[in-house]
């Protein structure tokens, strides 16, 4: 049997844009600035789970783990609030390469203009758990198998075999 992730999937987010906030605060916008993208928070949750990842579980993706694509951002029809909300990060798999692709999705909001919240930024990202789940055991589903996965052979099972018990 087949059971979903243990680590939240995704996580919602809603930001002031660093434009509305330099705005507010009166001073000049730098000229190196850049609102930063769902794909970067996407990216520090697997760079967090790169680090935190124990050696042998590293070593073992390495070895036989897809990769974790991150694709652009997404939004949602119109940046309509209650279809953001609606709406899940999207994970899928390149029929191509077989990586794992995250995309995040994203509503925002001019600085000026009608919309009810200006300046905000709302995004759906990756959990670093989710992330730290993806590389461990998602990835690895389709070259390795995993023993709970009945459609892959789990003759070779990996250094976590039991051991016979003298008794």
């Amino acid at each position: 049997m087949q059971y979903g992730p243990l680590a939240t999937y995704s996580l919602g987010w809603k930001f002031v844009e660093l434009e509305k906030l330099f705005e507010t605060a009166k001073i000049a916008k730098p000229t190196d600035f850049r609102q930063p993208t769902c794909r970067d928070i996407n990216q520090m949750a697997l760079d967090y789970a790169l680090a935190h990842l124990p050696a042998s579980q590293k070593a073992r993706h390495t070895q036989y783990g897809d990769d974790v694509e991150l694709l652009d951002d997404t939004t949602v029809l119109g940046n309509i609030g209650p279809l953001w909300v609606a709406t899940n990060l999207k994970q899928s798999t390149d029929a191509k390469s077989n990586a794992i692709t995250i995309q995040g999705v994203v509503e925002d909001s001019p600085t000026g203009g009608k919309y009810p919240y200006p300046g905000s930024f709302y995004c759906k990202s990756l959990s670093p758990g989710y992330a730290l789940d993806l590389l461990s055991t998602e990835s690895l589903r389709r070259q390795r198998g995993l023993k709970t996965d009945p459609t892959f052979d789990n003759s070779d099972a990996g250094p976590y075999a039991q051991k016979a018990i003298l008794v």
